[in-house]
């Protein structure tokens, strides 16, 4: 079985584009081989198996019959992004037991390209994270907004260690009393967390 890539110098090189179904097909296969000896893991992307090319697999949920479910980004492009920023702990498999607080939109609107027989079709995608009871959101794991823009990172040679962030309020709800829990979702008392 292929290894994740832990070597950072390897990691910040820039993705190319994937240039054919072929050699899609080929790495989404690989990719998904090595994700799932990885049971927590929710995405990887091609360079975290020394591949320097646009292309993550994500872990989207289970089908019917128990087995997991994937999506592909191919080549995928940011076209949209919300202004409500949302703040987790985030986790990544090249960077074993580490967590960091990181920013990321709430909602947002890719260009991703699927696979259509032979060829490519581009295909505009809307994922967001839900608000508190909030049900209204893609058929795929809510996390998978998140996750898709830490693949994002992954191909621009980014990582998780460059988005340190002082957390902030969140806007657009209600006031919070300070030993509540923080609506972040960080699980801390609100006055431990963004209301510092």
């Amino acid at each position: 079985m292929e290894k994740i890539v832990e070597d950072l110098s390897v990691l910040r090189k820039k993705s190319e584009p994937v240039a054919s179904v072929e050699e899609a097909t080929g790495l989404i296969s690989r990719l998904i081989d090595v994700l799932k000896e990885k049971p927590n893991g929710i995405g990887l992307a091609a360079i975290q198996i020394g591949v320097a090319k646009s292309i993550a697999v994500l872990r989207v949920g289970t089908d019917e019959k128990g087995d997991s479910r994937y999506i592909n980004l191919i080549n995928p492009e940011l076209e949209e992004k919300s202004d409500d920023i949302i703040f987790l702990s985030e986790g990544c498999l090249s960077m074993p037991n580490y967590f960091q607080d990181t920013n990321r939109y709430r909602q947002i609107t890719i260009k991703n390209n699927v696979i259509d027989g032979d060829k490519f079709r581009e295909e505009r995608q809307v994922f967001h994270y839900p608000k508190g009871n909030d049900d209204n959101f893609s058929k795929d794991d809510p996390v998978t907004c998140i996750a898709i823009q830490h693949e994002l990172d992954h191909f621009d040679g980014k990582l998780i260690t460059d988005n340190i962030v002082k957390r902030q309020p969140i806007v657009g709800i209600k006031k919070v009393g300070r030993n509540e829990p923080c609506p972040c979702g960080s699980k801390k008392k609100y006055k431990k967390c963004c209301g510092k």
